[in-house]
This record gives structure tokens, sequence and C-alpha cells, in this order.
């Protein structure tokens, strides 16, 4: 939704602390939340490769990354538009 509108809906205005909180200054309003459920699970093993996923400064410096990534996932791709 559009910031325009989004900005005239009550839910909006009664939490935009809490919604901006998360906004960031270089891409917006971008968030994903993963929920793992299990005993003993080991944080820093998983911390260490879901960072690897992440793109670093230098591969966001470029254009490249608008054209995606191949991957091994078998999930459809989306680009940026």
């Amino acid at each position: 939704m559009p910031y325009e509108s989004r900005i005239r809906q009550v839910a909006f205005v009664e939490n935009i602390k809490l919604i901006e909180s998360d906004w960031d200054v270089n891409f917006g309003d971008r968030k994903n939340e993963i929920v793992f459920i299990g005993q003993n699970l080991d944080k820093k093993l998983i911390y260490s490769h879901l960072n690897e996923c992440l793109a670093n400064d230098k591969e966001l410096a470029t254009s490249n990354w608008k054209l995606g990534y191949q991957d091994e996932w078998p999930v459809e791709r989306a680009y940026a538009l």
C-alpha cells in the first residue's frame, strides 16, 4: 500500500512507532521473520548459515542483484521491478 494511503489507516497511525522501528534507510519496510522450533538448537550455527545468505556491501553496490541470483532452492524466482 502506498505510504500516502497507509498514513490514513487507523491501525497505522496507532502503531506508527512500532511499524517504523523496523524501517531500513536503504531498503524501506522490508522484513522477514523465521521461527525455529526445536530442542537443543545450535543458535550460533543457525545464525552463521543465515548470515552467509545475506548480500554483502559489494554485491549491493552493483546492479547485478536486480537480475536475481541462481541457487539450488526449488522455488519460483522473484526479481526487483
